[in-house]
């Protein structure tokens, strides 16, 4: 059914009348045609029973003389006298005429005559019809009636019988033509029904299609379109309807459309506002940005001279007390660069223009880097540190420098920050994360993981906003702000990576960061450690129970090329368990300084037998507590994050004394872990207008073995680049008269000048002037302010093959 009505759906409306009107007519003319055909067959019928029946009695009477009397001769004259009359009469043909005795005998047989031929009228309705066929029979009996007055009549007496054939060839023509006039009728009536459903399907559906398309004309907003006024009927009042609605929707449209002008034309005075008010926007960015880039410069100048005068005070300072206070300002400098940094970064990433730099990086390097100045700030609290890298990382990275560090500094600082005991855990490690089904796509994580507060489940999917902070009290109290994990997070999107962050209240906070692992296109020469050089074959023993200890150590010393040994046992228990059979080269444990009041020198001594050396990773190495360590005991101590170059420097001087036989004597004093001068033989031009930096940088470069020539402006330094003998040229970009810039590209140009590595200087930290830099011949950029290890680093990584730092 449902088929039914989804296939007549499809069927047009004039088909539909047409199939209406002309399926009872089609019924009604096939039961008129039964109801014609069947009256046609009895009448025809009738009629010839009544000719056949009154032409065999007329036989019977002519004949009942001649049967009665014997007169056989003439009946053949009597048949023919009746027949002929009969026949012109009737017009149908006798075919045979058969008189026969009471006993059935024939007495007479008139053969058939050759009927006499049709009308012309007659001749196209007669068909030929089989002889056996062409015949209808009928039988009359001739009786002798006596003649008799009384009212007793005798009986007749049976003369014989007459038989007479017709012929019913002439009465079926005769019936054809009227069954044909009948169907003739019949038919013309169906046709005219038929035109006449056609015409007004026709008209219904023109109608209706003239309906359709004007209401699609509407549609299409031809508000326009008009119907004539065709019909009085039902058609009619939809056609009204129709030009109705079309008046309607037009008055709408103008009404709309005057509508639309007016607010077009507030909507473009808004617009001429919003642009006026846009290009101020605009203006006002701009001048925000140049005064950020120039309160940039003007603060990172005095840090300098502040982190380095501190620097070179901490040096020379014996007293305790002294040395905190200094460290405590390093410690607020070295907060307030990174706040400086904090906002420009932001506000490269909020404006969505930060573009990364993909550059050969060391991991151990770049680590080194980001962990070292935050000395300062877990010793005072006894914070452990431990960085712990996965052998499968590669050694060389291609990675945004600037980002990557940001990242770590900001998870980092986050992390002393809120974290008043215990200690810190940096992991770094290779992952392959299936990002496509040909093949896994390498990444870098790294984990940042404290033992602080903690923060609320409900502020996790918060504290990656801009100034979003989780305790504000809390915050007041350490500073801060607030833009730390929102850099992180904008530098992790730019570099196609991702953070996230897991925390439990009052146990510690864990946050993960994954960046796309990108191979280097040239790997690049790891940072110099020192001059000294390590007996090979040495072997070490990591003795803890904190697994992220023993995992860092073990990570620096295998570095080194020390084949180490773990075991996860206190240190207790290692005093009290048997001696090896073969003493290790090396024992590190931790924090030995604090347990010497509570196991005594003789226990501490004892670990002496164990190794040749025993380094003790201190969380405090300050003098009180040093001075407990008995004098004879040979103890290095060096601090927990202590750089592998420190490593390699303190045990080089420690096995060659130990070597030499000659015990090292704390005293209560830490072995020296610095390492020699190592910018012996260096010249070093320093440019710099800042008469107070220029005299720190000297000054630094000078305590580190370099010879320096010092310069104020770029006319001074352009003629002091022409002398031979320089090995490098520190130069200021921002100076009055001729500026770094040009003074880069004129020293470049010079036949002196074209392969000495040049550094340029700067306190702006903005990629664009760094790139400007670049472009005009500098081979590296350094930004202010700079530690000096960071500054002594750059000089000894630089000579004339060097091409570009990190930047």
């Amino acid at each position: 059914m449902m088929s039914f009505s989804h296939g007549l759906c499809r069927v047009s409306m004039h088909r539909q009348i047409l199939a209406i009107a002309l399926a009872p007519a089609l019924v009604v003319t096939g039961l008129l045609i039964c109801v014609v055909y069947q009256d046609n067959l009895q009448h025809n019928r009738r009629l010839l029973d009544q000719q056949g029946q009154l032409l065999a009695a007329q036989l019977a009477a002519a004949l009942e003389y001649g049967l009665a009397t014997g007169a056989l001769e003439q009946l053949p004259a009597m048949v023919e006298a009746t027949v002929q009359p009969a026949t012109a009469i009737l017009g149908t043909p006798v075919r045979s005429v058969i008189v026969t005795d009471p006993d059935g005998r024939p007495l007479y047989r008139r053969a058939a005559a050759a009927p006499p031929p049709p009308a012309p009228e007659t001749l196209a309705d007669l068909t030929a019809v089989p002889a056996e066929e062409d015949r209808a029979r009928f039988a009359a009996p001739v009786l002798l009636r006596p003649l008799t007055l009384s009212a007793a009549a005798p009986a007749s007496r049976r003369l014989g019988e007459v038989t007479v054939e017709l012929s019913v060839a002439v009465a079926q023509a005769q019936w054809r033509r009227r069954l044909a006039g009948d169907l003739g009728l019949v038919l013309l009536t169906f046709a005219g029904a038929a035109g006449l459903a056609h015409w007004t399907g026709r008209r219904l559906s023109g109608a209706i299609r003239r309906i359709a398309i004007a209401i699609r004309r509407i549609k299409n907003g031809d508000f326009a379109a008009r119907l004539p006024q065709t019909d009085l009927n039902e058609l009619g009042t939809l056609q009204e309807g129709v030009n109705l609605l079309a008046d309607t929707l037009q008055r709408g449209k103008e009404r709309l459309e005057a509508e639309l002008a007016k607010v077009r034309g507030e909507y473009q005075q808004t617009l001429d506002a919003l642009q006026v008010q846009t290009r101020a926007a605009e203006r006002a960015n701009q001048a925000k940005s140049l005064f950020l880039a120039k309160v940039s410069h003007e603060m990172r100048t005095p840090l300098y001279s502040i982190q380095g005068l501190v620097e070179q005070l901490l040096k020379t300072a014996q007293d305790e007390a002294a040395m905190e206070t200094l460290r405590t300002i390093l410690a607020a400098a070295h907060a307030l660069y990174h706040h400086i940094s904090d906002i420009l970064d932001y506000t490269q990433l909020e404006k969505g223009k930060y573009a990364p730099a993909y550059v050969p990086l060391a991991a151990w390097d770049e680590l080194e880097t980001i962990v070292t100045p935050l000395e300062p700030l877990l010793v005072p609290r006894g914070l452990y540190l431990d960085v712990v890298v996965a052998p499968d990382v590669p050694t060389t990275l291609a990675c945004d420098g600037k980002a990557f560090r940001a990242i770590l500094t900001n998870l980092l600082g986050n992390a002393v920050k809120f974290t008043e005991a215990g200690g810190i855990v940096v992991e770094v490690e290779r992952i392959a994360r299936v990002e496509s089904a040909t093949a896994p796509q390498p990444k870098l994580r790294v984990r940042v993981t404290d033992t602080g507060r903690g923060i609320p489940a409900d502020r996790l999917e918060t504290i990656f906003a801009p100034f979003e902070q989780v305790d504000e009290a809390l915050n007041r109290r350490h500073a801060g702000t607030g833009l730390g994990l929102s850099i992180v997070k904008g530098y992790c999107e730019v570099l196609g990576g991702c953070v996230a962050v897991a925390s439990t209240l009052e146990r510690g906070s864990t946050f993960t960061v994954e960046l796309p692992l990108r191979p280097a296109d040239e790997p690049i020469s790891a940072r110099p450690l020192a001059t000294d050089a390590l007996p090979a074959g040495l072997r070490a023993l990591v003795a803890d129970e904190r697994a992220s200890f023993r995992a860092s150590v073990a990570a620096r010393l295998a570095d080194l090329g020390i084949a180490v040994e773990s075991r996860a046992i206190p240190l207790t228990a290692l005093i009290a368990a048997p001696l090896p059979e073969t003493p290790h080269d090396l024992l590190i444990v931790q924090n030995l300084a604090e347990l010497t009041a509570a196991i005594g020198p003789v226990a501490i001594a004892g670990l002496r037998r164990r190794a040749k050396v025993v380094v003790a990773l201190e969380t405090r190495h300050n003098a009180e507590i040093t001075q407990r360590l008995p004098g004879a005991d040979p103890i290095l101590m060096l601090w927990s994050g202590a750089t592998r170059a420190r490593w390699r420097a303190a045990l080089a001087r420690v096995l060659r004394d130990a070597d030499a036989s000659a015990a090292v004597a704390c005293s209560g004093t830490v072995v020296p872990a610095a390492p020699p001068l190592p910018l012996t033989g260096r010249t070093v031009l320093v440019v710099e207008d800042y008469a107070i930096n220029r005299a720190i940088m000297a000054n630094q470069l000078r305590g580190n073995g370099a010879r320096v020539l010092e310069a104020s402006d770029g006319d001074a330094a352009v003629a002091l680049a022409a002398k031979t003998g320089l090995d490098l040229i520190l130069m200021d970009i921002q100076m009055p008269g001729k500026d770094g810039i040009a003074a880069i590209q004129e020293i470049r140009a010079s036949p002196t000048g074209a392969r000495l590595p040049i550094l340029g200087f700067t306190a702006s930290a903005d990629k664009p002037t760094h790139q400007r830099i670049l472009r005009a011949g500098a081979d590296g950029v350094l930004t202010k302010p700079l530690d000096e290890a960071d500054l002594v680093r750059a000089v000894r990584r630089n000579r004339p093959a060097f091409s570009t730092l990190g930047e």
